[in-house]
């Protein structure tokens, strides 16, 4: 017996005709930050949407690599300027541009520093 075969019912034009519309991650109201701690969001410059990633307000790509997202700095947004978003999150390259090893050793000190924190907490 075949396998049933599902097809997509969606037209390209009821697409078209759909607004486009998501939640705006930069300002600094958005259900992405809101009451969460403990978070690096890592933004990479050659991402085509790297200008709707996490930011603080008035941040950006062409801000620092290091960004404070929350007013109590438990988030922080990294922008990697020769990077995607997940660059960080790959295993290690010689040929790895500079802010990956930076990227990398903030994550570190983060998660160290949040283990700590919790350890202390007990």
């Amino acid at each position: 017996r075949e396998p049933r075969r599902h097809r997509c019912a969606l037209r390209l034009s009821a697409l078209k005709q759909r607004p486009v519309a998501g939640p705006q991650f930069s300002r600094p109201t958005s259900p992405a930050t809101g009451r969460h701690t403990n978070i690096v969001w890592s933004n990479g410059a050659l991402d085509p949407w790297s200008g709707q990633g996490v930011y603080p307000p008035g941040g950006g790509p062409g801000g620092p690599m290091v960004q404070n997202v929350s007013a109590d700095g438990s988030q922080i947004s990294l922008m990697l300027d020769l990077g995607a978003h997940h660059l960080d999150l790959m295993f290690s390259h010689p040929s790895n541009p500079p802010c990956f090893a930076k990227a990398r050793a903030i994550e570190e000190e983060r998660i160290k520093a949040w283990i700590q924190e919790a350890y202390d907490a007990v």
